[in-house]
């Protein structure tokens, strides 16, 4: 694996921690692979995606919710990209998100939360 890769690989990591960490604050009872309980005592499973660059439509892998979706309780999206972080409730809004060739597409106005930077 190249450098650049591993390093881009650790700051995704770092940014997870991080992104968990503001959750904990906030009440959030998470684990490290980001399962726990919500504020209300609620089961859930969170993941974090980070973006490069800025677009309306959200773009995500596939795999990526698949493996989420397998998790136990609600499941929440956190998706950081240069404009801001944007919190997606999946199970609420399943049926309003789109997919092909291996992307998921989702609309930013149905992000819960949105904190701008």
């Amino acid at each position: 694996m190249r450098q650049n890769q591993k390093d881009v690989k650790r700051k995704n990591r770092t940014l997870k921690e991080v992104a968990l960490l503001l959750l904990k604050f906030d009440g959030w009872q998470l684990s490290e692979d980001g399962t726990g309980k919500t504020p209300k005592g609620q089961e859930c499973s969170v993941e974090f995606v980070r973006c490069n660059t800025y677009k309306q439509t959200k773009e995500i892998d596939r795999t990526v919710l698949v493996e989420l979706w397998k998790k136990k309780g609600a499941k929440v999206l956190l998706l950081s990209d240069p404009d801001g972080t944007y919190y997606f409730w999946l199970d609420a809004i399943k049926d309003q998100v789109t997919s092909k060739d291996g992307v998921v597409y989702i609309q930013e106005s149905l992000a819960s939360i949105v904190q701008r930077f």
